[in-house]
């Protein structure tokens, strides 16, 4: 009877020299995984990092870049298993939904047309850059700007800026790019084209702002600041701007469509508005809580409107993310750890105007750290929050506008373990760059400063 199999002779390992009979997958070169790793760390790593280096001289040589290699690629890809969409049941991460719905929000928040130059200076815009690998440097004088990899297969885009030029952005914002990297003379140059630079974390949180032109200190400005807030002025301020937030929020709410529920609310909020005209509160205590039934009553409103949302058979959501997520005061709540996708969009929003109204502020010359709403604590503006609370729903309209306008996907949105939402980073830039309020925090902060010396009325 005739067999297909045939004796396996013996091996020698070629780490310790014993013989084995061995396995017809492992090719009999190592009598076991533990000579195996010794051999790899003693020999076989240095020689494929030697291989790696001389394939890197002989592409260096033709000309070719090493990064446009399918090896490359593939290493690019496999970088952002880390960040993609959610864990699947076998624990491995969706790249392809992420990887699609990036360049999905890529496309929108950076339409492609060609530049035209006109006669007319064109507006400056706010540059926001996200993903890994972001680059801010100086090359011949001229900063050079480098975008950051959010998905494969992407093009990076450079731009280069001359200074002086009409073309500068307003601002630079970064968002959640963990390792980018930024040099000193790049600080410096931005600083002296009076462009502020500003980082904000994954959370939608503003992690620093620098590159701000700030007035020379004013010791008899912040002297009246402290006057004020012993005088009546400081409190006045804090009606005004609570008003003010009412006044807004009703003309958010006037964007979305129509219904019972809706025109409650405004009726509701109007009503609050006008008893801070007829009848205001004595004290901060009191105002707070016509903040907080506000707020209440605002955020309470937005439940009946629905998030459209596909491709959840194939990867389920929470049930509640199909509804506008419930908010709390911002006065005396904390929503930093969203768990909704819409709370998150709305913290890159409210990030974005917090270094906007931190520019206005250093170019007042008002000291950030006496405030007349928000408490006064060791390294925290508080007055940044204060002049805040009128421009909130000015960023909720634009995080409105986005969820009543367009269709999300899971890919869209990475959850933690611990249940904290993040946003894909070309949405999370969509939403930052769609918040463009520099003019309105300068008036605002302006109005503010003339209310506590006196020069300003309500």
């Amino acid at each position: 009877m005739r067999t297909n199999r045939t004796a396996t002779a013996p091996a020698v390992c070629e780490r310790c020299g014993d013989s084995f009979l061995p396995k017809r997958q492992t090719k009999g070169r190592f009598c076991s995984a533990e000579c195996y790793r010794a051999w790899w760390r003693e020999n076989g790593q240095r020689e494929y990092a030697r291989r790696g280096l001389d394939r890197l001289e002989e592409l260096r040589a033709v000309g070719k870049d090493p990064r446009a290699t399918e090896q490359a690629a593939l290493k690019r890809k496999m970088a952002f298993r880390n960040t993609a969409l959610q864990l699947s049941d076998t624990g491995r991460a969706d790249d392809d939904a992420w990887a699609q719905r990036a360049s999905y929000w890529h496309d929108l928040a950076e339409p492609r047309h060609p530049e035209v130059f006109f006669r007319k200076p064109p507006i400056r815009r706010p540059l926001v850059l996200a993903g890994h690998g972001v680059r801010i440097r100086i090359d011949k004088g001229t900063l050079l700007v480098t975008d950051g990899l959010t998905h494969h297969p992407q093009t990076r885009r450079e731009r280069r800026y001359f200074p002086g030029d009409p073309r500068l952005p307003s601002r630079i914002v970064v968002i959640d790019s963990p390792n980018g990297s930024l040099t000193l003379d790049a600080i410096a140059w931005l600083s002296r084209q009076s462009v502020p630079l500003v980082m904000i974390d994954w959370r939608g949180q503003v992690v620093s702002v620098t590159g701000l032109q700030a007035r020379s200190p004013d010791t008899a400005l912040r002297d009246r600041q402290i006057d004020a807030q012993l005088s009546g002025h400081g409190f006045a301020l804090a009606i005004w701007l609570i008003r003010e937030k009412l006044r807004s929020s009703i003309e958010a709410l006037r964007e979305v469509p129509p219904s019972r529920r809706i025109e409650d609310a405004v009726r509701r909020i109007h009503d609050l508005e006008g008893s801070l005209r007829t009848s205001p509160p004595k004290d901060v205590g009191e105002l707070l809580i016509i903040e907080a039934r506000g707020a209440s009553t605002y955020f309470g409103s937005w439940q009946e409107l629905p998030i459209r949302w596909k491709g959840t058979g194939r990867r389920p959501i929470p049930p509640e993310w199909r509804r506008m997520p419930i908010r709390q005061s911002l006065l005396g709540g904390s929503n930093r750890n969203a768990g909704h996708p819409v709370a998150s969009a709305l913290n890159y929003g409210y990030a974005v105007v917090e270094s906007q109204i931190r520019e206005a502020i250093a170019l007042e010359g008002l000291d950030s750290d006496v405030s007349y709403l928000h408490a006064s604590r060791p390294g925290r503006a508080a007055l940044v929050f204060d002049l805040m609370e009128p421009l909130r729903p000015l960023a909720d309209r634009v995080v409105l506008h986005l969820v009543q306008g367009r269709t999300f996907e899971p890919g869209d949105v990475y959850v933690s373990e611990r249940g904290v939402c993040r946003l894909n980073p070309e949405l999370a830039r969509l939403v930052a760059s769609s918040v463009s309020l520099e003019s309105v925090a300068l008036g605002l902060a302006e109005h503010a400063r003339g209310l506590i010396e006196g020069s300003s009325r309500i």
